[in-house]
């Protein structure tokens, strides 16, 4: 028996998993990424994030993100060979209109303390550093902030 194996059985019945044991099973000997490693800076990434709260209007824009290009892709609207990662801007009041996500989405809020996010009818309500996951083919009604600065929250879909 493992020295770890009762740390490994707590995880695993938390849903999380321990890369340490299963890394050669589940990590290929040599990646062949079509991508190359991109690096954004929140630094860099948020003047972006505070200018869209305050020039672009939710009414006006189904959802007020920001895509992270990989320029690896030639300018189109990827973040990776298979993902999209993006930062939602949400201002206090906001709402994004119910939507469909034909894959799933992993929503990590960086800032949204009175945000949350209502799954298949299920209210998740959202703090910093919260981890939300959207299965494929959910309907998501995506967060609104009631009062307090302008937020974000990085989904990736």
């Amino acid at each position: 028996m493992r020295g770890d194996a009762a740390l490994i059985e707590a995880l695993e019945r938390a849903h999380i998993h321990p890369l340490w044991d299963r890394y050669k099973r589940i990590t290929p000997v040599a990646p062949q990424a079509k991508d190359a490693p991109m690096h954004w800076r929140w630094r860099d990434l948020e003047p972006f994030a505070e200018r869209a709260a305050r020039e672009v209007g939710i009414e006006d824009v189904e959802r007020r993100a920001l895509i992270l290009a990989n320029p690896a892709f030639g300018g189109e609207t990827v973040t990776t060979q298979n993902l999209i990662g993006a930062f939602t801007v949400l201002e206090p009041g906001d709402r994004a209109p119910p939507h469909r996500h034909t894959a799933a989405a992993i929503r990590f809020a960086t800032r949204a303390e009175g945000a949350l996010t209502i799954v298949n009818g299920r209210r998740c309500e959202m703090k910093d550093g919260d981890l939300v996951l959207t299965p494929s083919e959910n309907e998501t009604i995506a967060a609104a902030f009631p009062l307090g600065p302008p937020k974000s929250n990085m989904p990736y879909v």
